[in-house]
Order: structure tokens, then C-alpha cells, then sequence
């Protein structure tokens, strides 16, 4: 069997093909090196590497346009007589009237009559600061955009409250010499109502000129506004109904199926971690179809009669409150719903009338209009299809249609139908069809998770077709993948075993450890950054602690000290306080797993302190399996919940202790960027019904504990840590990959406790002679890097040489 580990990190692929007979010490390793690139985002700001590309291009189109939109107004007034023909010499006519001041003949429009000239004065300036204008429908927005659209917004607003009654033109022409005219935030609406005044006051000095045709067509040329829109292709299309289009979040449906989705997957943190009960789900989902957000706190009491009756602590938290990466404070509830109850009141129980078809049609025709008030859809001539949000103009059309319609068709009033359509829409899609939401939602109703809902509707829906001699360079696994870094790996990962299947044949099994920056999203990412620079700080605090006493600062030193500040000095299992001199030493306390080691989970979460002779008593086992049946466990549960961390109390009083099949569970990698691999890789291999996937995302906490057990950190270096400056760190990582198995990890789960006594662990090599083998293919090894700049430029253009053959040629001359 010939085995393929891959090491796919943010800039790197290392890589493995290790052939593995059926005797043990027959294996031996076919390739192995080292692919590197740049990140697929800018490292700083962690934005894709072609915004800046993508700023500079939209700025060039903005300038081209305006000085378009100048062009023609120029050419429509000088045809009316209204400016000069352009010369840019000093004394020339067209130079005379643009020096003379827009704004003082702005605010004299409104009062005395203008000449001609004067007035196209005034309409050129128009055009060049006409004002920002809002598209009314609000899209998806970046933490950045959403903060320099906040600065426009509040800009606009000071300003207006500033201008009072007056025009834009009259307030900034009296305002003192010394005060900025330019650089303000204008609004659209605050230039089209000046041009409105300017117009009609000079209209009748000047009837013949000033026209409504005239009028038109000017306000067309300077105020035209191109339509927002999105290609329909970059929605993505829905796994489950690939032909039917996606729905909106804004639409009732979709709106249910967030909620029941975030519902279903609601649960209580901590000590008493569990789903939330039948009442429980009950009350909650009842208040969330009447209010548009919940608190948690609000939710803590609306549970406290069931609370009460049950025994359940009233401080419990929720996971969705205590998840590090949610930054919600509150569950939103179904916001369409609350609107609707407003509007009908009293007669929404029954209306239009209780049957479940009924309801389905009034709320199919809620979301047609109110879609339709906002967006439509239309075909380009190359048969390409986009979304647009409707001008204002457009939009009061659209309304007075769907209040017509929803009039008729349900027999509401005039005021209700008025009501209905200013509900304001939720921007963006779901990453399902409506169709399928039709048949999740029942049963998600019924408190299905997500996942059961889609298995039991659409069984067919995780098999695959593969058994594609390459990877394609547009597969269709990643035409949902939005993320730029996950993007990047996967098709230098293309790259990479594309060429080993052409070198060496599709290898039988492929195995890969995604790094954990590839797996983050940008907000997760500076959450960790965030978080890793706490810690360290904390650390390092901990190691001036230490050292004034006198105490070696080393790194299981320094863990013993944050954990015993972590539990406030006190044992939580016996409830002693401990002392510095008896944890660092006296050895009265103990640093201990609270899953045992065979979880093989070595992380600060699953550590904490307890008296020695208690950590005998524990041994090898969950604190429940050692306590759980004594008088003293309700107190230890107690205090654990009050001295841990929540995630740490959870785990403290589970009564179900480790997975008993952990050694699976911590093997395999399950994160979504790690799933987007293993399904891109599975379009080499058919699926075969009763057999394994041949593809196996592996988790990095595994491959690193292997990696020190067979020595292998020395290979590169004289230290047991990672040489990380090394490339080749990463085909040494790819071979520890190749060779993870769920014997391995077995067997290492089964050994781990035997490191606590000193015992040698008698631990399985690859195969006799691995080291060597290894040793000799890293020295080998020359690490492959991306092309980021190719030959060109007018130097290799002009060349005698410049052919693609001798391109290298000149370049090695130089």
C-alpha cells in the first residue's frame, strides 16, 4: 500500500509518499519534500492579497466615470449656450467662469436672476460634489467598511442639523473666510433638493432655457446612479436542491431555519451541561416568535420556575454565551414574525386563517414583495444573471404595486399593506434553497438537529463521484469555498499530488494535518492572536513571580503556577487551601488530567491541582469514576463550580468522563477547512459501499506527540523542539503523517499513564532502519517555491534573446 501524507499549512505543503507492504519492516519512502508560497491573505491586516489590486481598480473606474459624467454635462451646456468652449488659458472665457466662486453664485441663485453662463457654473459644480448616496437596501459589510460608513453617515447628519432650513449651496457660501468649504460628507439628497430650489427659482427668468425636457436631461447626466447589484453566481448554490435558487435570509422560512438551527444546537454550560428540555425549548422558542432578541440573561429568567423545580443551578450559563468565538450577547429570535404580530395585533392568531396552507401563501406572498420592493433579477446580453437593488424611484413604484396586490389577494388594509412592505429586509442568502428548507424545517421543528434533518431527507447527500485520474483546477468541491487562504492550500495541494500521480501512480490512501491558521476565519484568527497575547503576558507575569522566590521559571513550573492562581489557591477536590511552599516545594500538591491521560488531551484544559495523596487516590481515572459514588462528591462539584473555569467545571463534573473510543476521536480532524480537504482529495476515489475513505484528515495534537517519540525533532537540529526556520520541518511532519494509524494511537493511549511512573515506553517504530531512510531523503530534499514574479518588461520584450526558451538563459546571464 502506497501511503500520501500531506502537512498543509497557510504557506506550505510538505509532503510524503511512503510504500508500505504487508510485512512490517518492509516499508520505504518513495518522495518526499516541501512546497512553499505566500498566504493567500496579507499577513497584517489579513486581508486578500488583491484587495489593494481591487481598491486601486475600482478608485481608476470611479475617476473614469466622473470625468465621463463631467464630459457630458460639458458638451449638453455648452451646446445650450450655458459655458464657454473649454481653453485652458488664463484669460480665456471657460477659465473666467470656472474662477468664479460656485458657492456665493449657488446661494444667489435662489434670490436674483443669473445669466446663463452663470448657471452652468452652478450645474458643472453640482456634478463634481453631488453626494453620497445610500443604495436603501443594506448589504454585507466588512468590521472596517461598516466603521467608515458610520463616519459618512454621522458626517452627513451634523451637517444637516447645521444647515437648518437653508440649502447645501447658501450655508457654505456664509460661512467665515478661514472654514473649510470642501472635504465634508454630503448627502445625495441634500444636492438634488438644491438643484430642485435653483431650478424652479431661475426657471422664470429664463422659460425658454430652463425647460422640464432640459430639466431632465440635465438632472439624468449629473445624478445618474449605476444600479448595486451581484452576480448570481457568486451566491454559491445549494448542496442539497443544486437547481433551485437559494433563499433569502430576510424570507420567513429562512428566517425559521436560523432559528431552529441555533435552537436545536442550544445548550448549558458547565457543571450541568446538558440539551435543553421539552419546557425549556418551549418557552424559549414561544418568546423568540414575539420579541426580535433575547439576552441570556433574560433567558436565565424566564427558566427560573423550571429552574426551581429541578434543582438546576440559577447562574448556569449557556455554551453559546461562554464560546469564545460568539460574540453575540443575546439569541435573535424571528424578526418578520415580531413585525407581522405588530401590524395585525390582536388578529394575527387568526389571520389570513389558521391552516397550515394558507399561512404558507400569505407568507410565500410576503417575501415575493418584499423582495421585489427591494431587488430584482436580471439577464445581462451574455446570458449572465445578477441581482440589483432597486433606485429609489424604482422602489416607490414597486410599493404601491405589492399594496395593491397584498390587498387583494389577502383583503388587508390599505394601512396594514403600508405597514407590511416597510419591513426592513435582512441582507444576504442562506446556503440552501428554499425547496430544501421546506423539508428541514418540519423536522427541525421537532427538535432535529440540522444534520439529522438533511440525513434524513436527503440520505444520498454525502455520497460522492470520484475516481478522476487528476485533481481538476476547478473542481466543483470549492465552488462554495469563499475563504482566500483555503482557496490558496488547496490548490497548491492540487499542485502537489497532481504531480505525484504523475511521478508515481494515485497512491491507496492519503492522509493530512491541516495547520490551525488555515482553519480559522479572520475574526477567529485575531480572537486567537488576542488570546495567545494574554496568555503570554500572564506567563509571562507568572515567571517574575517565580523567580523572585527563587524558583526555576521553566515551562511545567510556570503551568503549576497559572493553575494554581487559576483555582484560587485551593484544592478543588478536598477544598484544602495550598500553600506556595507545598505545591513548588514540598510536592503536597500535584499537578493532575482531569481526563485521564489515556484522553491523550495534555492541554491547560484539561489540567488542574490537587493534593497528592487525592491524585493517588484518582489515578487513572475521570473524577467522577473515582468519586462519584462517595459522600464527598456533591461537595467536590460544588466547589468546582465555583473555583474553575467553566469549560474546566464542565469536564470536572461530567458523570461520562472521556469518549470511550478517544483515541478516534482525538486522531481525527473534523474542522471545516479540513473537511473542504478531505473532500477535494476524495474526487480521486469511487465510493465503494461498506469501505472506509481512503482519505483521513489527521489532527496535529497526534503527529506532534509522535514525532517526539521516534526522535525525530533532532533530525534538523540538536533540540527535542521544532526547528520551524527549517522547510524541511514540514516533510518531516508529512512522514509522521503517512505513518498515524488508529493502532498507533491506540497504543499510545494505552501507554500514556505509564509516563506519570517513569516507565520507558515500549512504543512501535515505523519499521527497522526508519531514522536512516529519513535522514538520508531530508538531505535530499530541495524545497519548491511558488513563482511570484515570471520574466518581463520591456527589457525581455526587446531582447535578441526574448523567445520562452531563452528566457532563463538571460536571466542566468545576468
Amino acid at each position: 500500500m502506497r501511503i500520501l501524507g500531506l502537512d498543509i499549512g497557510t504557506t506550505s505543503v510538505g509532503f510524503a509518499l511512503i510504500d508500505q507492504p504487508e510485512k512490517p519492516h518492509g516499508a520505504q519512502i518513495i518522495r518526499i519534500g516541501v512546497r512553499i508560497f505566500p498566504e493567500g491573505r496579507n499577513e497584517k491586516e489579513r486581508t486578500p492579497r488583491n484587495k489593494d489590486r481591487r481598491d486601486a481598480s475600482l478608485q481608476r473606474r470611479q475617476i473614469r466615470r466622473r470625468r465621463c459624467r463631467k464630459r457630458r454635462l460639458s458638451d449638453i451646456l455648452r451646446k445650450a449656450g450655458m459655458l464657454p468652449e473649454f481653453d485652458h488659458q488664463k484669460a480665456s472665457d471657460s477659465q473666467k467662469i470656472m474662477a468664479i466662486d460656485p458657492y456665493m453664485l449657488r446661494h444667489e441663485a435662489l434670490s436674483r436672476p443669473l445669466q446663463p453662463m452663470g448657471i452652468g457654473r452652478i450645474l458643472y459644480h453640482l456634478s463634481k460634489h453631488r453626494g453620497y448616496w445610500s443604495s436603501r437596501v443594506d448589504t454585507p459589510r466588512t468590521e472596517e467598511e461598516e466603521k467608515d460608513l458610520g463616519k459618512v453617515k454621522q458626517g452627513i447628519s451634523d451637517l444637516t442639523s447645521a444647515m437648518g432650513n437653508q440649502t447645501l449651496g447658501s450655508y457654505l457660501a456664509q460661512l467665515p473666510t478661514d472654514a473649510p468649504k470642501r472635504g465634508r460628507y454630503l448627502g445625495r439628497d441634500m444636492v438634488t433638493d438644491e438643484y430642485e430650489q435653483i431650478w424652479q427659482a431661475q426657471a422664470g427668468y429664463h422659460p425658454n432655457l430652463l425647460t422640464a425636457e432640459f430639466k431632465t436631461e440635465i438632472a439624468q447626466t449629473i445624478f445618474f446612479q449605476r444600479p448595486t447589484f451581484w452576480w448570481l453566481s457568486t451566491l454559491g448554490r445549494c448542496d442539497l436542491e443544486p437547481d433551485s435558487p437559494l433563499a433569502a435570509k430576510s424570507s420567513y422560512l429562512g428566517q425559521q431555519f436560523t432559528l431552529l438551527q441555533r435552537i436545536n444546537n442550544f445548550r448549558l454550560s458547565g457543571g450541568n451541561a446538558r440539551p435543553l428540555s421539552e419546557a425549556e425549548r418551549n418557552l424559549l422558542l414561544a418568546k423568540l416568535y414575539e420579541q426580535k432578541h433575547i439576552t441570556f440573561a433574560a433567558i436565565r429568567k424566564l427558566f427560573r420556575p423550571l429552574w426551581e423545580a429541578d434543582g438546576t443551578d440559577l447562574k448556569t450559563k449557556f455554551n453559546f454565551e461562554t464560546d469564545p468565538n460568539d460574540k453575540t450577547k443575546f439569541l435573535a429570535g424571528h424578526a418578520l414574525e415580531v413585525d407581522q404580530r405588530q401590524i395585525f395585533e390582536a388578529d394575527w392568531a387568526n389571520f389570513p386563517e389558521p391552516t397550515p396552507a394558507r399561512i404558507a401563501q400569505f407568507q410565500g406572498k410576503i417575501d415575493k414583495c418584499l423582495r421585489n420592493i427591494h431587488y430584482r433579477q436580471v439577464t445581462d446580453e451574455n446570458g449572465r444573471e445578477r441581482i440589483e437593488i432597486l433606485r429609489p424611484g424604482e422602489v416607490k413604484d414597486a410599493e404601491v404595486k405589492a399594496i395593491g396586490s397584498l390587498m387583494s389577494d389577502f383583503g388587508l388594509s390599505q394601512a396594514q399593506a403600508e405597514q407590511v412592505i416597510k419591513i426592513p429586509p435582512t441582507p444576504g442568502w442562506l446556503r440552501h434553497s428554499t425547496d430544501a428548507l421546506k423539508r428541514l424545517v418540519p423536522h427541525m421543528q421537532a427538535s432535529m438537529r440540522y444534520d439529522q434533518a438533511a440525513d434524513h431527507e436527503y440520505p444520498d447527500r454525502r455520497l460522492r463521484v470520484g475516481g478522476l485520474a487528476r485533481l481538476p483546477s476547478r473542481p466543483s468541491a470549492l465552488a462554495n469555498i469563499r475563504n482566500p487562504t483555503v482557496t490558496r492550500v488547496l490548490n497548491e495541494v492540487r499542485k502537489v499530488v497532481n504531480n505525484i500521480i504523475a511521478a508515481d501512480g494515485k497512491p491507496d490512501k492519503i492522509c493530512i494535518e491541516l495547520a490551525r491558521d488555515v482553519k480559522l476565519t479572520p475574526n477567529q484568527l485575531s480572537q486567537v492572536n488576542k488570546t495567545n497575547a494574554e496568555n503570554e503576558k500572564a506567563r509571562k507575569k507568572a515567571a517574575e513571580a517565580l523567580t523572585e522566590c527563587q524558583i526555576s521559571a521553566d515551562n511545567r513550573t510556570i503551568d503549576k503556577y497559572l493553575l494554581w492562581k487559576e483555582c484560587q489557591e485551593t484544592c478543588p477536590y478536598t477544598g484544602d487551601k495550598i500553600g506556595f511552599d507545598a505545591l513548588f516545594r514540598q510536592n503536597k500538591s500535584q499537578v493532575e488530567h482531569i481526563f485521564p491521560r489515556r484522553s491523550l488531551d495534555n492541554r491547560m484544559q484539561n489540567k488542574t491541582l490537587a493534593r497528592t495523596d487525592m491524585n493517588l487516590r484518582k489515578d487513572d481515572r475521570s473524577p467522577y469514576d473515582a468519586f462519584g459514588h462517595t459522600d464527598q462528591w456533591p461537595e467536590m462539584v460544588e466547589r468546582a463550580k465555583k473555583l474553575l473555569p467553566e469549560n474546566k467545571a464542565k469536564r470536572f463534573c461530567s458523570t461520562l468522563g472521556p469518549p470511550e473510543d478517544m483515541s478516534e476521536r482525538q486522531l481525527r480532524d473534523t474542522a471545516y477547512a479540513a473537511r473542504a480537504a478531505k473532500e477535494f482529495l476524495l474526487l480521486l476515489y469511487p465510493q465503494v459501499a461498506g469501505k472506509a475513505d481512503p482519505v483521513d484528515a489527521v489532527a496535529g495534537r497526534i503527529t506532534g506527540r509522535l514525532r517526539k517519540l521516534w526522535g525525530l525533532n533532532r533530525l534538523l537540529h540538536d533540540s527535542d523542539e521544532k526547528n520551524r526556520k527549517d522547510h524541511r520541518h514540514n516533510a518531516v511532519d508529512a512522514f509522521v503523517i503517512a505513518m498515524t494509524n488508529r493502532t498507533m494511537v491506540q497504543r499510545m493511549s494505552e501507554l500514556a499513564g505509564q509516563d506519570r511512573f517513569g516507565n520507558k515506553w515500549d512504543f512501535p517504530l515505523p519499521w527497522r532502519g526508519y531514522r536512516s531512510d529519513l535522514e538520508s531523503a531530508i538531505e535530499n530534499i530541495v524545497p519548491s517555491f511558488r513563482v511570484l514574479r515570471k520574466p518581463a518588461g520591456q527589457f525581455i520584450k526587446k531582447h535578441a534573446l526574448a523567445t520562452r526558451k531563452n528566457v532563463a538563459a538571460i536571466i542566468t546571464l545576468w
